[in-house]
């Protein structure tokens, strides 16, 4: 796979109160990002767990899968997902986005939205482990 970044643009840096947003426009060009959508589409173990709303146990309305070189397990929403090791792909896009942002990554979740019916309800990422 060619180098991500070989078409990225100049970043915009976006001024929020207490954040800090460092945005690429043009992170992956339109052919590499549709080459990435289709292999993680095919490639990753999704799943489909299922969630308490209002008492009532509904599927997921998105697939996920986790990730990470620590192999801890990460719980929200009375579902705990075990991590995978990194494939080779989330490897390298780990690693080139871990050269853009500076920073060390140990896990992501990844979400697929299937289609316009698949959603995720405002909510804050505030369990205790992240």
């Amino acid at each position: 796979m060619k180098s991500l970044f070989e078409s990225t643009s100049e970043p915009i840096f976006i001024d929020l109160p207490d954040a800090e947003i460092i945005y690429y426009p043009q992170f992956y060009d339109k052919e590499l990002a549709d080459i990435i959508f289709a292999e993680l589409a095919k490639d990753i173990p999704w799943q489909q767990d299922e969630i308490r709303v209002y008492g009532k146990i509904h599927p997921q309305p998105r697939l996920t899968a986790l990730f990470g070189n620590e192999g801890k397990p990460y719980s929200y929403s009375n579902i705990t997902m075990q991590p995978h090791p990194w494939n080779s792909l989330l490897q390298k896009l780990k690693t080139e986005i871990e050269k853009v942002s500076d920073t060390i990554f140990t896990t992501v979740l990844l979400n697929q939205y299937r289609d316009g019916k698949d959603s995720n309800g405002w909510h804050a990422d505030n369990e205790k482990e992240l």
